[in-house]
This record gives structure tokens, C-alpha cells and sequence, in this order.
């Protein structure tokens, strides 16, 4: 049984209160005020759902009150009709200037009165159904979000020698991290960008985690598991849905690497505190073509070389001037960040800083993997 909407009536004259009382009573919850500054009290006592109010009245009248409770955040929500003798073009307007949403001439006819009011009402159950229903779905939304992000960690997750930048666009990223350490000793990192942001982007970062993970603890190469997750994207994703992928295997003895480039940002390999080499992609995204065929580039690396990996959120990071960071920004702050051994919370910090006030427009992540 849904509750019954409440409506004030603000009126100083008792036969009015009476009328409106009669003949409204019968459907609705009624509460009174014979002032607005009486009117302003019993709305937030009360919280109705509608208000009636007379403009003339003693102590306060009903512009100012009305006025007053919109400009409440407490009250500012709750609808206004006004209900009065003033009955010029002027009298009208100022009214719904003072944030009414409605103007009933006395005297009144009960049977125009009733309706309108109806109409409001039904308006208003309407309205109520609708944030319900978004509350609904915001709920289940949140739910969900959270299933997703628990499903995308894994016990066999190592996060050794990797430090990690992330800013999700929305409550859940689009961008997937996923790092774990093979039976043999070797290292498998990826990061994945998936099509879009939030919920829609990340639905399937379960199913890329659980490939990930498993199949490295199966031993097999980084090559076959971004084999097996192309094909499982391409088959049961749909068509314009894919995943910009980066990864890098380092062997047991971190002196030997293994990068993959599809379709992602440049992967950066710094040595000696300046850039050694950039993987640029080399094949289409994950998800978009059944067979994946990727040259896989293979390097000889040290002890305190470093490689980065990031998203397109972090280049394209745009400011007020729909200037972008870009590449070339990204790699002077990497070697300043190198070279003074500063923490990489600081680059977070500049990219953050050239946008000024503006939103990242996509989902930023950046890794930093130390060899």
C-alpha cells in the first residue's frame, strides 16, 4: 500500500482552512500553518509533499515564504501552489517568480481545485517512483561494481617490483592490472584498456583475470595466454568491444624481457636514467580479430632499468584548452621522476595539475615496473 501524500496548507483565515480541509481531507494527510513563518516551521517538522499557501498573511507573507523554503536545501524540493484573492498579472508572476509552480485564483472552484491538485499529485507519485526506481538501480549498480572488482583479484596476484597509478573515470575502471609470478620464477604483467569506462567497460575484467591467472600458474607463455584471452574476447564479447592490450614478461633472472604491444600507448624503457626504446603496437586490440598474430619484441634489460606502461587516460589527459598531456610531457616527467627518485605519486600530481579543474575524461593508469 503506497502512503498517502501530505500536503501543508498555509492560510491565516480559518474559513479557508476549514474549505480546504473538507475537501480535501478525504484523500490526503493534511497539516496547517496560519503564517509563512509558521509555514516555514512545519515544513521541515513535517516534510509534506505538496504546499498550499495564501500570499497575504501577518509576520510573513507567501512570496517571502515560498522564497525562504527554496532557498532551504531542507525545503527547496517541495512544490508550492499558491492560493490567493490577488488576482492581477503581476500578483500571478511574482509568485511563480518566488518559485511556486502554480497559481489558484479565489474564490476557488472546488471542482478545478481538486484537479489541479490531482495532477500535481500524480506528478509528484510519479516522480517518487522514478527516484525509487533510480535508488534501485543505483544499489544494484553499486552491487555489482563490487562483485566485479573483488572478481578481478586474484590469491595468485604479485605485485612484486610493480607500483601503480590509478584514477577510474567513474566508480569502477575500465582499466585492468594483472601481475603474477610463473611456477619457473618468470613475471607476467598486463594492463588492459578496455572499450569505454565504468561498469559497461569493466564487466569483463573477471573473465581476463581468471585467464590470466590461471593459465600462468599453468606455466604457459605470456604469447598463448594473450592468445587465449583474444579469442575468448573475440567469441563471446560483441563486436565493438575489445581490450588495448600491454604486457611484458621478465624472466626468472630479470635480464631478459618480452613486451607485447595491441593497439595500446607506447611501452617505455628507461636505462640509465634516459629512454633506451619504445614498443609501439603492433597488432590490433584484443577482441577483434579471431587469430592474433603479435611480434613480440625481445630485449636484454639490467638491474635498475625501468619500464612504464599506461593507458590512453594518461596522454590524452585533457585540460581547460583541450590541450593533452601527450607523450612527450609523460616522458620528461619519467625522467625527472627517475633521475630524482621521486616518488610516482608525483606524476599523478603533475598530470593532475595541468588539467587544473578538469575531470579525466577517461580511466588513468599507469605502471611502473622496476627490472
Amino acid at each position: 500500500m503506497s502512503k498517502r501524500i501530505k500536503i501543508l496548507i498555509v492560510d491565516d483565515e480559518l474559513v479557508n482552512l476549514r474549505l480546504m480541509r473538507s475537501i480535501l481531507e478525504p484523500d490526503y494527510d493534511l497539516c496547517f500553518a496560519e503564517d509563512g513563518i509558521k509555514a516555514l516551521t512545519e515544513a521541515k517538522a513535517s516534510s509534506p509533499d505538496l504546499i498550499l499557501m495564501d500570499v497575504l498573511m501577518p509576520n510573513m507573507n507567501g512570496y517571502t515564504a515560498c522564497q525562504q523554503l527554496k532557498a532551504d536545501k531542507g525545503t527547496a524540493d517541495i512544490p508550492v501552489i499558491f492560493i490567493s484573492a490577488l488576482g492581477d498579472f503581476e500578483d500571478e508572476k511574482k509568485g511563480l517568480e518566488a518559485g511556486a509552480i502554480d497559481y489558484i485564483r479565489k474564490p476557488i472552484s472546488v471542482p478545478i481545485v481538486i484537479a489541479r491538485i490531482n495532477n500535481y499529485v500524480a506528478l509528484i507519485n510519479k516522480t517518487k517512483e522514478v527516484i525509487q526506481n533510480n535508488d534501485n538501480f543505483l544499489f544494484e549498480q553499486s552491487l555489482i561494481e563490487n562483485i566485479i572488482t573483488r572478481m578481478r583479484v586474484s590469491d595468485y596476484q604479485n605485485l612484486f617490483n610493480l607500483q601503480i597509478l590509478e584514477i577510474p573515470a567513474l566508480n569502477i575502471s575500465g582499466d585492468i592490472v594483472l601481475s603474477a609470478i610463473r611456477p619457473d620464477g618468470g613475471q607476467h604483467i598486463l594492463l588492459g584498456d578496455f572499450t569505454g569506462h565504468g561498469l559497461a567497460a569493466g564487466i569483463c575484467a573477471p573473465m581476463v583475470s581468471e585467464l590470466f591467472y590461471r593459465l600462468t600458474q599453468e606455466d604457459l607463455d605470456l604469447e598463448n595466454i594473450i592468445n587465449r584471452i583474444n579469442y575468448r574476447l573475440y567469441k563471446d564479447t560483441p563486436a565493438y568491444f575489445f581490450m588495448a592490450t600491454s604486457a611484458v614478461e621478465i624472466n626468472r633472472s630479470r635480464n631478459q624481457i618480452k613486451v607485447w604491444n595491441c593497439s595500446a600507448p607506447n611501452i617505455l624503457l628507461f636505462s640509465d636514467g634516459k629512454l633506451k626504446q619504445i614498443f609501439k603496437s603492433t597488432y590490433l586490440a584484443c577482441g577483434v580479430d579471431e587469430n592474433i598474430q603479435v611480434n613480440v619484441s625481445e630485449i636484454s634489460v639490467k638491474t635498475g632499468d625501468f619500464i612504464f606502461m599506461f593507458s590512453d587516460g594518461v596522454t590524452e589527459a585533457m585540460n581547460s584548452e583541450e590541450k593533452m598531456f601527450g607523450q612527450e610531457r609523460l616522458i620528461s616527467t619519467l625522467i625527472e621522476h627517475i633521475n630524482h627518485d621521486k616518488p610516482i605519486q608525483k606524476i599523478k600530481e603533475i598530470v593532475q595539475d595541468f588539467i587544473g579543474k578538469t575531470k579525466f575524461g577517461d580511466d588513468f593508469t599507469l605502471i611502473k615496473l622496476t627490472c
